[in-house]
């Protein structure tokens, strides 16, 4: 099967760049490229590089898609500890995230994500027990999220878009009160089966 190829300006600010990974992340076997020096109006703004773009891709091999299970070999565990701007890729055991701001962790497959006291961006991750986020905010963009509870937060706002979340016990559950601002993200257990696009205030010990 070939992968679908689209592309984005990189100064677009009608559908800005979470927008389309947003979009990446929901539309199977996708691929984003992004054109500097373009907006909204790619054609218009940088006809020739998006021209190159079109031919490459109809003149390229055909891609196979590829599996985003979480690793099957034994990885070594990563910690990040009161350091700010740290950029994270590849695959783990456990992430822990100590009073790590701006954090990103991209197309990580992990076994388990800890984070206190940090600001965390999480675009394209694989998690398979669960993410823990204690006195955190996430921001998390596509990606799959499973665990017996796979989202478990312990305060804070947060936002998740783009996702698929998949708890053997509860999706989400929330420790203290807890705002999560929901956007095409799916739901899934035995809880809640369903697509949330809305702003969620989650009530102590409450579970989705």
């Amino acid at each position: 099967m070939r992968r679908r190829c689209w592309c984005g300006g990189i100064g677009d600010e009608l559908a800005p760049v979470r927008i389309a990974r947003v979009l990446e992340a929901r539309i199977p076997g996708s691929k984003l490229v992004f054109i500097e020096d373009a907006a909204h109006v790619i054609m218009r703004e940088q006809p020739a590089a998006l021209a190159e773009l079109v031919t490459s891709y109809l003149d390229g091999p055909i891609e196979a898609l590829a599996e985003q299970s979480a690793p099957r070999k034994a990885v070594p565990d990563k910690r990040c500890a009161h350091q700010d701007d740290v950029t994270i890729t590849g695959d783990y055991g456990e992430i822990d995230l100590d009073h790590c701001n701006n954090a990103r962790l991209e197309r990580v497959r992990a076994r388990r994500v800890v984070v206190r006291g940090s600001k965390v961006h999480i675009e394209r991750g694989n998690v398979t027990e669960g993410v823990i986020a204690d006195d955190s905010e996430l921001v998390i963009t596509g990606g799959d999220y499973r665990g017996e509870v796979a989202l478990d937060l312990n305060g804070g706002t947060h936002d998740v878009a783009g996702a698929d979340i998949e708890g053997r016990v509860a999706a989400v559950r929330a420790r203290q009160k807890t705002t999560v601002l929901f956007s095409v993200t799916r739901l899934e257990s035995p809880k809640a089966t369903r697509m949330m696009h809305e702003a969620a205030s989650l009530a102590p010990g409450q579970e989705l």
